[in-house]
């Protein structure tokens, strides 16, 4: 687990954890972590992996907190309790909260210890930024159904002629047509993009 860092919770790797100070000392709860997603989200869901080796720090109490101002989080968008197993817990929301910064404040831990321990931490959602109307005849949707590895059904504004584009995480293009759909939804196969 050393050195624990914070950017340890947003390596993509479930095998490092960030972890409250525990050989300098260590901190009564509540314990924080913040994110700055450097742009605004329309967030559908959080996601929260626990230490996978070891119990130490896993959290109990939790509040969630999602902002567009660091100074000013507002009332907890999510209130609760972990399970304290090893399996991630996904937070979903009945309407995406729209928000940049996120803060989870752990208030305890599953074993009454006093540190806090995180693998990851994950958000889904879409860029709430639009590009509005290519033109007269033309309508344009952005679809973020992402995390997926296979078919996705997206709903459509309407039917008629779309610009079709699929990015990836990195904002890098893979494709792009021009379409015209009659039917309310579409099915896309987003496996031959991995």
């Amino acid at each position: 687990i050393y050195p624990g860092l914070a950017t340890m919770a947003f390596d993509d790797d479930l095998s490092t954890i960030w972890h409250t100070r525990w050989t300098s000392g260590s901190d009564r709860h509540p314990h924080e972590i913040q994110m700055d997603l450097k742009e605004e989200f329309n967030i559908s869901e959080f996601i929260y992996y626990p230490r996978q080796a070891g119990v130490n720090g896993r959290i109990r109490e939790f509040e969630l907190y999602i902002s567009n101002d660091p100074n000013d989080w507002g009332e907890a968008d999510s209130i609760g309790q972990f399970d304290g197993s090893t399996a991630p817990t996904i937070l979903s929301f009945d309407e995406p909260v729209i928000g940049r910064y996120i803060r989870l404040i752990a208030l305890s831990e599953i074993n009454d210890n006093i540190w806090t321990s995180i693998a990851e931490l994950d958000v889904r959602g879409c860029y709430t930024k639009t590009t509005g109307q290519l033109e007269n005849t033309s309508q344009t949707l952005q679809a973020f159904p992402i995390p997926t590895n296979g078919e996705v059904q997206i709903p459509l504004p309407g039917r008629g002629n779309f610009q079709l584009a699929v990015y990836d995480m990195m904002g890098r293009i893979y494709d792009q047509s021009s379409i015209e759909l009659s039917e309310a939804t579409m099915a896309m196969d987003f496996s031959s993009y991995q």
